[in-house]
């Protein structure tokens, strides 16, 4: 959320007003459970990652087209 400090960016916020992402507060603990992650920013839209302290992270295909569609 931008009251953690996160950047009202234009990527952040095109895929909250479409509904396709939601804001919340992430901890320590959360990076180490999560299946699927993304970086957003205006230069490159919507990064996957891949892995996050060497566990392989599993994108979801059909979700991650919705967010890179928007984009377009």
């Amino acid at each position: 959320p931008l009251a953690d400090g996160a950047l009202p960016g234009i990527v952040r916020g095109r895929l909250v007003r479409a509904g396709l992402v939601t804001e919340s507060r992430v901890q320590i603990t959360d990076l180490d459970t999560c299946q699927t992650a993304c970086l957003t920013n205006a230069l490159v839209g919507v990064r996957l990652i891949h892995t996050l302290n060497g566990r392989a992270l599993y994108p979801e295909p059909a979700r991650f087209a919705e967010l890179f569609a928007v984009l377009k």
